[in-house]
């Protein structure tokens, strides 16, 4: 069972003694709340984690990001209305979509191509049917009963945010929370938790996923000890198909497992974040220094919205 703080009262600081998993129900982040992707920065570049979480520098509008955001939601609504035995409709979806795409527009400013090319308005119908092609493939399996190993019916619930205090066997407590918000939430009661994330992933090989991807994400691991219990985690991965291959494009599925083992190096892995970053001073004493991956015509080849101000930062 998770505590809630809709249901403490004023017992914010009240689950903060324990290290419960605790329902963050949409709480103002803080520098201690520690989200899997925070972690990767840091790990991919301290200049990069520099730039986004202390300097703040404002990131270009990626067209990917409302894409993403629209296919989820999309996927969330058919989900719910599979779990409650409705019929699924798919043109509600492609508009309830298409309002997510419009608010992030709005939201987001201009959109951006992955190499910073300004889109220009006329083509965002274009990138809105990308959405459309990639969530059909859902919605087809889904309808087929074709998702492999996996119901979508058997979602209960979605966007579930969660956090847990981080206490370290050797350094006790690390005066930080792991926090992530989890896509869908299969069971929670049993000893061993079932989550899954959906992914929009990329048909270049390197974006491509398989099982040897899945075991190695971080994104698992927090969560698992977000929720405090052995996870059973799925990946469904929706492959970003061309209009021409979009037909014969499968669904993936690939499950992966944490425990003991994984979560005792998270809590390493956490302790040195606390150390390098110094999180609980307000970051006043970290050190940003670039990790590159360098090329003979890049400074670093690494996907990355900070590449210019590193640059100028660190190598001129």
């Amino acid at each position: 069972m998770l505590l809630d703080f809709g249901t403490q009262g004023t017992s914010w600081w009240l689950p903060m003694t324990t290290n419960e998993s605790i329902r963050a129900n949409g709480k103002r982040w803080q520098n201690n709340h520690i989200s899997p992707s925070k972690l990767n920065v840091w790990l991919k570049c301290p200049a990069a984690f520099w730039f986004h979480y202390i300097k703040r520098l404002p990131r270009k509008n990626k067209v990917f990001f409302p894409q993403g955001t629209a296919v989820h939601f999309g996927v969330e609504i058919l989900n719910k209305d599979l779990n409650m035995g409705k019929t699924p409709d798919y043109d509600y979806y492609v508009l309830k979509m298409e309002e997510v795409w419009n608010e992030e527009i709005e939201r987001g400013g201009e959109l951006f191509d992955s190499k910073d090319n300004e889109i220009a308005p006329s083509r965002y119908a274009y990138h809105f049917n990308e959405v459309e092609r990639w969530f059909k493939i859902y919605f087809d399996a889904a309808k087929r009963g074709a998702v492999p190993d996996f119901d979508p019916a058997s979602v209960i619930e979605t966007e579930l945010d969660v956090m847990r205090r981080v206490i370290h066997p050797v350094h006790g407590d690390l005066g930080v929370f792991i926090r992530g918000k989890i896509d869908w939430v299969i069971d929670l009661e049993s000893d061993v938790a079932r989550l899954a994330d959906l992914k929009t992933a990329s048909t270049h090989w390197m974006g491509q996923w398989s099982e040897t991807k899945a075991s190695s994400q971080l994104q698992a691991t927090a969560y698992g000890y977000a929720v405090g219990k052995d996870l059973d985690f799925s990946y469904m991965v929706i492959p970003k198909a061309s209009a021409k291959d979009a037909p014969s494009t499968r669904l993936e599925h690939y499950r992966t497992k944490r425990g003991a083992t994984q979560y005792a190096k998270l809590e390493d892995l956490i302790y040195n974040f606390v150390q390098q970053t110094d999180v609980l001073n307000n970051y006043e004493g970290f050190v940003p220094y670039p990790n590159p991956d360098p090329s003979k015509y890049k400074h670093c080849n690494k996907l990355c919205d900070y590449k210019a101000a590193c640059q100028k930062e660190f190598f001129e």
